[in-house]
């Protein structure tokens, strides 16, 4: 049985969220999963991708896309002040490749 399943990232290289819906599941998973200053970013193709928190949130609208089945998705941020700092580290170094 093969279940639908996609992954939200956030790309440095066009700074825009980016919703992975195939390859290998380790590949996605280790895409969405780079947080940026603990994990060095993941290169897929021409894209440099990093935590999908850092653009957007749950990815649910990709995941109705996918299927018509009930949706399960976590949300695992710990607290918005996390979040800001993440978020501001990102552009600082999103800033810098540019």
């Amino acid at each position: 049985m093969v279940h639908p399943f996609c992954c939200m990232t956030s790309d440095l290289v066009g700074g825009k969220e980016h919703v992975l819906t195939s390859g290998s599941i380790i590949t996605v998973v280790a895409a969405s999963s780079a947080v940026p200053g603990i994990v060095a970013p993941f290169a897929i193709d021409a894209h440099l991708f990093i935590d999908g928190t850092v653009t957007g949130t749950i990815p649910v609208p990709a995941a109705s896309s996918l299927s018509k089945d009930p949706i399960i998705a976590v949300d695992v941020r710990r607290s918005s002040t996390i979040l800001k700092i993440i978020r501001t580290g990102t552009r600082l170094l999103s800033a810098q490749t540019k």
